[in-house]
């Protein structure tokens, strides 16, 4: 893109769904994780760069009182995505009487 020298460029960074900003890069230097950015007094050539990452979100998995869950711990899910979860009952099986 092309500016006129001495004069300023902003640029406005978004995130597709799911996602969030992680960094923005300003000639090769990061800036943080901003949502926007401007050239000021524009009279060189310049870089912008942005790094996104997925939401993420953290189940904390655990069973109790006879029976397991898998996985089990703390599950990392992006957002919007499925988590499948295997719970399996412990079973008890008593006798009524001995014959």
């Amino acid at each position: 893109m092309s500016v006129d020298d001495g004069t300023n460029q902003t640029f406005d960074i978004s995130p597709g769904s799911g996602y969030q900003i992680a960094d923005v890069l300003v000639d090769d230097a990061s800036v943080g994780a901003v949502s926007s950015y401007t050239f000021n007094d524009v009279l060189t050539a310049h870089t912008i760069e942005a790094d996104f990452s997925p939401i993420t979100f953290t189940l904390t998995v655990s069973a109790s009182g006879g029976g397991t869950v898998n996985p089990a711990g703390d599950v990392m899910v992006d957002d919007g995505s499925d988590q499948v979860l295997t719970l399996l009952p412990v079973m008890v099986i008593t006798s009524a009487a001995n014959f």
